[in-house]
């Protein structure tokens, strides 16, 4: 089978900001409203602690990713302290600052 090298069109230089944070914000929405990763999240609970993470740094963050959501179970009042550093070429500023809110 031929492989198709394709490109995220919303995350091209070219392409004006509204587009590029309407698609990240879309996404964000989606994972959020479906619970996207509601099934990965005792795992990825499970190995943060096995290996003590206190930090993650999230490369291509777009929105924000789960990390908001994942940071109110990871963060609880036992487990102390837990920071995400997101990270994108462009990131969505406001989408970037409601995560750090939350």
């Amino acid at each position: 089978m031929k492989r198709w090298q394709l490109i995220e069109i919303h995350d091209q230089d070219w392409r004006p900001r509204t587009i590029r944070d309407g698609v990240t914000d879309f996404l964000q929405y989606a994972a959020n409203h479906w619970n996207y990763y509601a099934g990965v999240l005792p795992t990825i609970c499970y190995f943060l602690d096995r290996l003590n993470v206190t930090q993650v740094i999230d490369l291509c963050s777009g929105g924000g990713g789960p990390w908001p959501g994942i940071c109110r179970v990871v963060a609880g009042p036992s487990t102390g302290s837990f920071r995400v550093i997101l990270t994108d070429k462009f990131p969505n500023s406001t989408a970037f600052r409601l995560a750090r809110e939350q």
